[in-house]
């Protein structure tokens, strides 16, 4: 191959990988993956068609569900303090707006979990005593067995005499 042949082939090679990146930048059809440190917290999510993938947020957070619901909240807020601060300054192109839409999209459209655990309560003699009252006149209805309607019956006042 001669020299000229090889050069027009790098020169055709180079310029459709740079139209071809072009392209593929100014859609968004790559997935992009992001990780923001927020309020002491590292927001991960990805993020194609300059939409903020929301199944992604908060991806590695999943093992843990507090975790997880801190993440979900602080992207909530991270999505609207970007959205904000975006809309604040002159648009500097294309990727500027499309950086501040997504962002303001996300803002508008995301729902974090919230999740808490705490103790369960313990239930009392009383509550205790209604329950199986409550299951024994369940399981009484209907039948005819004596020993069934025993069950309720002694169940039944045992609760009443905690009232």
């Amino acid at each position: 191959m001669d020299p000229l042949s090889m050069a027009f082939g790098a020169y055709i090679n180079y310029v459709s990988v740079s139209v071809h990146e072009e392209i593929t930048d100014l859609i968004g059809t790559e997935v992009t993956a992001v990780s923001i440190q927020h309020k002491g917290l590292v927001v991960p999510f990805h993020h194609q068609l300059w939409r903020v993938r929301d199944q992604s947020v908060c991806y590695t957070y999943t093992n843990n569900i507090q975790d997880f619901s801190k993440c979900t909240i602080a992207a909530k807020q991270l999505f609207a303090d970007l959205c904000f601060e975006l809309q604040q300054k002159p648009e500097l192109g294309w990727r500027y707006k499309k950086t501040k839409n997504m962002y303001c999209y996300a803002a508008a459209s995301f729902k974090p979990t919230i999740a808490s655990i705490a103790e369960g309560t313990v239930e009392s003699e009383v509550q205790l005593a209604r329950k199986k009252c409550n299951v024994a006149t369940a399981i009484a209805l209907g039948s005819n067995d004596v020993s069934l309607r025993k069950n309720k019956n002694e169940a039944c006042d045992d609760y009443q005499r905690f009232k």
